[in-house]
């Protein structure tokens, strides 16, 4: 019988690795995984305009490509589960962006509504987007936990024994702006 010694780390990144991919099987079992269709509502084109511009915005912001993909997996679980009309999608990725921001950045040049608006050059009002992170985070039961890419990455890397490397920013961010 083989057994495979591992220090506290690889068990913690193979569970991570083992969690992740249970919580994505969960969400997906949950939720449609096709946008709702009908008139004037969010196809997968404008889906992948909006993720293209939460990545640009973060390249703007200097921001982690963890607080991107994050942004960009609550835009999709919103798109999934609700039937947003076109004319409100680049607000909904605009909140998204902030709610990560809040969530994954340790610097608070952005982390303010006003700040936000203002180095985006954003159309909406700080209570509009205020309005918009509360219906969101009401229509997501409040659990922002979504694995997104960059943390699959990172655990399996992690488990292999290699880095997260930045060289693998540019192939994410392709990946998450695609639909397809």
């Amino acid at each position: 019988m083989l057994v495979l010694e591992m220090g506290d780390g690889d068990y913690s990144r193979v569970s991570l690795l083992r969690s992740l991919a249970n919580r994505e099987r969960i969400l997906l079992s949950e939720t449609s995984t096709s946008l709702p269709l009908g008139s004037c509502l969010v196809t997968l084109r404008e889906r992948d305009r909006e993720a293209a511009w939460i990545v640009t915005s973060g390249a703007t912001l200097s921001l982690g490509v963890d607080t991107v993909c994050l942004a960009v997996a609550l835009l999709d679980r919103i798109l999934l589960a609700t039937r947003v009309p076109l004319k409100y999608v680049n607000c909904v990725a605009a909140t998204c962006l902030y709610i990560s921001i809040k969530l994954c950045e340790e610097c608070v040049c952005v982390s303010d509504a006003g700040r936000l608006i203002s180095r985006l050059q954003l159309p909406y009002s700080i209570p509009e987007l205020n309005r918009m992170e509360l219906t969101i985070l009401s229509r997501l039961n409040w659990d922002l936990g979504l694995p997104s890419v960059d943390r699959f990455m990172h655990a399996m890397l992690g488990c292999m024994g290699s880095p997260f490397l930045p060289v693998f920013r540019i192939p994410i961010e392709a990946v998450i702006c695609s639909s397809i």
